[in-house]
């Protein structure tokens, strides 16, 4: 069957607001904005998540030595109304392969908490995939990614927050997309000449 028999896919909204109550005692939710014109709830369900968010935050403040949450931001949310109360509700991201939000502690220290959809294919091998190539780019590249504080590397980890998932340091900067077009020539060149010598050389790096 050619591309051109299969029927095209038109997000109907963008930036939808899709609010669900947290609540203590159930699991809740993160859901995908938005929709499709074409099987719009199969295609639906494969990006909802269902996770216990107070696992997650209880694992995460282990992670970095903090008491408790106090604020969750929804990085994916165009509103610019992201930042939340934990205790009230939680805006579910629009991502569709990762859900991602920036967890703020009392310990005024910050953290990335990543959780793949099931359209990724097989979650937990992508994940520790994901995990490995963080380190790894780190450690023999010198690179500054981001360090991994926790993972659902155990199955008890994973069944306890209810879906795989990814916790990291929150690294300050500006991403490049926000400058790309707004970066003269010469700074452009840099950046495409530092990203193919550093494609070059790890695709030149034997793996076992």
């Amino acid at each position: 069957m050619s591309r051109s028999s299969s029927p095209a896919l038109f997000p109907l909204k963008h930036c939808a607001r899709r609010i669900s109550i947290i609540k203590r005692t159930v699991s809740s939710y993160l859901d995908h904005e938005g929709g499709w014109l074409w099987n719009d709830a199969l295609r639906r369900s494969r990006r909802r998540v269902d996770l216990d968010v107070n696992v997650l935050q209880n694992i995460a403040c282990s992670a970095i030595g903090a008491q408790r949450c106090v604020q969750i931001e929804n990085l994916a949310q165009c509103s610019p109304s992201r930042v939340i109360s934990i205790s009230v509700t939680l805006i579910s991201s629009t991502g569709s392969y990762n859900k991602i939000f920036l967890f703020g502690f009392d310990n005024e220290v910050e953290a990335i908490a990543r959780i793949p959809c099931g359209l990724v294919g097989n979650v937990h091998m992508s994940t520790a995939s994901e995990v490995a190539t963080m380190e790894y780019v780190r450690e023999v590249f010198d690179k500054p990614t981001p360090r991994v504080l926790a993972w659902s590397k155990t199955p008890e980890a994973q069944a306890a927050v209810g879906t795989d998932f990814i916790l990291v340091e929150y690294i300050q900067g500006t991403p490049l997309e926000t400058r790309w077009l707004n970066t003269f020539d010469e700074n452009i060149a840099v950046v495409m000449r530092e990203s193919i010598h550093f494609d070059i050389d790890i695709h030149q790096r034997p793996f076992s």
